[in-house]
């Protein structure tokens, strides 16, 4: 997966479309991506001497020690004893069921993905007791 940074998006990029140069001009890439966090389309076009980007990515799992279903947030444990609190449960609704269900009777391990403040939850894992 390569991620850029577009318009302060950071975008897992889909396709990249290359135009020759011109009588005086400089090659041009467009490039589109999708948004990792949204899953908006973004498309920018940049000169192919021109750097683009990339987003300072971070992959952590977390272990869940809280859940409120009615706010719809959990509060999590990092791997260096840290907690926070306040990360939204997963849009994806199999995985939000999963962490509600397994919270108090399992351990529970979320491996998220952070980016410009912005937190996506990847995958749950249950391990029972």
């Amino acid at each position: 997966m390569v991620v850029v940074l577009k318009k302060q998006y950071p975008c897992k990029v889909v396709a990249i479309n290359r135009s020759q140069p011109g009588k005086h001009g400089a090659a041009k890439q467009n490039i589109i991506g999708l948004d990792i966090f949204t899953g908006k389309k973004h498309e920018d076009t940049f000169s192919s001497s021109e750097e683009v980007r990339l987003p300072d990515m971070l992959r952590d799992e977390l272990q869940v020690i809280g859940v409120n279903s009615d706010e719809g947030t959990f509060s999590a444990l990092r791997k260096d004893g840290t907690s926070d609190g306040g990360f939204s449960l997963p849009d994806d609704t199999a995985m939000r069921a999963q962490i509600e269900e397994a919270y108090g009777d399992a351990d529970i391990f979320i491996n998220v993905l952070s980016c410009m403040d912005n937190v996506l939850v990847r995958s749950v894992r249950v391990q029972p007791w």
